[in-house]
């Protein structure tokens, strides 16, 4: 039988004062252990709401408009907060509650898992997720990179997809992601009928393709707040809003004038 402490010794065995997991800074202390926000890593201690157990689980909870945190590892964790853990234990609970999971997935990792491919992973799927074996390796891609980016999720895909390389640890974080989740489930569920479906064409200046890309990042950096993150059927969905700015800025790559040869 494992012992239940395994993963997080071998964790600290990585590190000696102070390391970073995902969105938190954790340091040692002469008699604890000190988590709080990356973000407040270096503001003094008085200026930080001191929170225990209880409070640290209603805290994760939401971001800091009031939204829900349906995933934990996604990169909205609230600032302004400390925790202090006096034992191993207190520590491990305090890490489950902020990231479910994420330190047994490393040491899972660490111990010789695999993760299965995107085409190995989709083959096996039936019923409504069949049709996800017909995607091409372009909308496979596509529906990878705006379903999986750092803004949506800070697990760090180890499954690999045709034409992407897995992700490094310092575009997401050290914790592993051994196979598609449900939002990417129904990410390429979609992406596979898209891909059958007509094209709309519309035709656009330069100005307006570039006013256009911006409309899109204005409208990913300043999310609809009520917008829930699995929800792909809303147009302004973050996931689909990346799709559709890879889009333009492929159409604006594909439209911007040749240089102009040096003359000999």
């Amino acid at each position: 039988m494992q012992e239940p402490l395994a993963a997080l010794r071998a964790w600290l065995a990585q590190w000696s004062d102070q390391t970073e997991f995902v969105e938190i800074t954790v340091s040692r202390t002469a008699d604890a252990f000190e988590l709080r926000h990356q973000l407040d890593a270096d503001r003094p201690a008085h200026e930080l709401k001191e929170i225990g157990p209880s409070e640290l689980r209603d805290w994760v909870q939401t971001t800091a408009e009031g939204a829900f945190r349906p995933n934990k590892l996604a990169p909205n964790l609230k600032r302004g907060w400390r925790f202090s853990a006096g034992s191993l234990s207190v520590l491990n609970d305090a890490l489950r509650v902020l990231y479910p999971g994420a330190l047994a997935d490393w040491y899972a990792e660490q111990r010789g898992l695999r993760a299965a491919g995107f085409r190995e992973y989709f083959g096996r799927q039936t019923g409504m997720y069949r049709v996800t074996q017909q995607l091409t390796d372009e909308f496979a891609a596509r529906a990878v990179l705006a379903n999986c980016a750092p803004e949506s999720c800070r697990r760090r895909r180890i499954w690999d997809v045709p034409g992407l390389s897995p992700d490094s640890p310092a575009q997401t974080s050290l914790v592993p992601c051994f196979e598609p989740c449900g939002t990417m489930m129904e990410m390429a569920r979609r992406m596979a009928k898209a891909q059958q479906a007509p094209r709309v064409i519309v035709e656009l200046l330069p100005e307006e393709l570039e006013s256009a890309i911006a409309a899109v990042r204005h409208a990913l950096e300043s999310p609809n707040r009520d917008c829930r993150e699995g929800d792909l059927a809303a147009a302004d969905n973050p996931r689909r809003l990346r799709l559709l700015e890879a889009t333009l800025k492929k159409a604006s790559e594909a439209t911007a004038p040749a240089p102009t040869p040096l003359s000999t």
